[in-house]
């Protein structure tokens, strides 16, 4: 993957965040094709040769790095409580809270996103 496709993943994530944060409605079905319906994830699971929940390739910077937890079922880093992700994943799932999922999504939309060496070895 070269620089201007990991930026137009981004793009892609970032659309499909604002779009949930206006809507309050589920990840679009554009990001079907993606692990999770998110290219963040499905970048970093590229890289690690398979490992959904191997965050040190997350693309999205608050998420990078080792997983948070030593279990043997690792949830990702976005997946611990205090999170956005867990706190959208928690609204609009459980609680079926439209307002905080809104802006749970919003917040993720915002996220920085940074190149790494290792996506150049992969294709997406």
């Amino acid at each position: 993957m070269d620089k201007k496709r990991f930026r137009e993943l981004e793009r892609l994530c970032k659309r499909g965040w604002m779009e949930m944060a206006e809507t309050g409605c589920d990840k679009p079905d554009y990001l079907e094709g993606f692990r999770h319906r998110c290219p963040a994830c499905e970048i970093s699971m590229r890289v690690s040769g398979g490992s959904a929940q191997d965050c040190r390739y997350c693309p999205i910077i608050v998420w990078r790095g080792e997983n948070l937890s030593t279990e043997h079922m690792i949830p990702a880093n976005c997946q611990y409580p205090g999170n956005a992700y867990r706190d959208w994943y928690v609204a609009h799932d459980y609680v079926e809270d439209t307002v905080a999922a809104k802006r749970a999504a919003l917040k993720i939309a915002k996220y920085s996103w940074m190149w790494m060496p290792e996506y150049a070895d992969v294709y997406i």
